[in-house]
């Protein structure tokens, strides 16, 4: 999944970039500066599912 794509999701779901999402974006990052994408896209779907959590019960850090 592309930049763009990740971000319409993030949109499209109403959802928040909470302090667990950046420091997991910020994995997917170092990923991807060394050149592993696999586990970037992996990051990327866990961020949406974690992102959905907090979205129905609220925070989790």
């Amino acid at each position: 999944m592309t930049g763009k794509e990740y971000l319409a999701f993030m949109q499209e779901g109403n959802y928040k970039r909470t302090q667990i999402v950046r420091l997991m974006e910020q994995c997917v990052a170092l990923f991807e500066k060394n050149d592993m994408r696999e586990k970037a896209e992996i990051t990327k779907w866990e961020i949406l599912e974690i992102a959905e959590i907090e979205k129905e019960k609220g925070e989790l850090m």
